[in-house]
C-alpha cells in the first residue's frame, strides 16, 4: 500500500468506527483496505469495460475530493457510451459530508 494511504488509516478507522459502531467495524476496515490495495495493483474494470456499458450513467465528483480525482473521474466519463458527468461544488468524498439537496436536485435532473 502506498505511504499517502498508510497516512489516512487511522482518520478513516476513526470515521468507520463512528459510523458502524457497534457493528464489527474493524472487519469494515481490513476488507476496505484489502479491497482498495487489491484496486490498485488491479483494478477489476479496465477501461475496455466501459465501453460495454448500455446504460446512461451519471458519474459525480466533489470537487474537494481526495480519493478520487477529477482526472480519473473524466477518463471514466470519456470511455462510457452514454454519460453525464457533474461536479459538485465544496463536497469531499464521504457522501455523508455532501450536501444533500444538491445530490438530490443533480441525481433528479440525470433520472429526468
Amino acid at each position: 500500500m502506498q505511504k499517502r494511504s498508510k497516512k489516512k488509516i487511522p482518520s478513516f478507522a476513526a470515521a468507520l468506527k463512528e459510523r458502524h459502531h457497534p457493528q464489527n467495524w474493524k472487519l469494515v476496515l481490513e476488507k476496505t483496505i484489502e479491497m482498495l490495495a487489491e484496486m490498485g495493483d488491479n483494478n477489476p474494470l479496465q477501461p475496455e469495460d466501459y465501453l460495454t456499458i448500455g446504460q446512461p450513467a451519471l458519474l459525480m465528483l466533489g470537487d474537494r475530493d481526495k480519493m478520487v480525482t477529477l482526472e480519473e473521474t473524466l477518463a471514466v466519463y470519456k470511455d462510457l457510451p452514454d454519460a453525464q458527468l457533474s461536479v459538485i461544488p465544496n463536497t469531499p468524498h464521504p457522501i455523508e459530508l455532501a450536501n444533500t439537496k444538491r445530490l438530490a436536485f443533480e441525481i433528479s435532473s440525470f433520472l429526468g
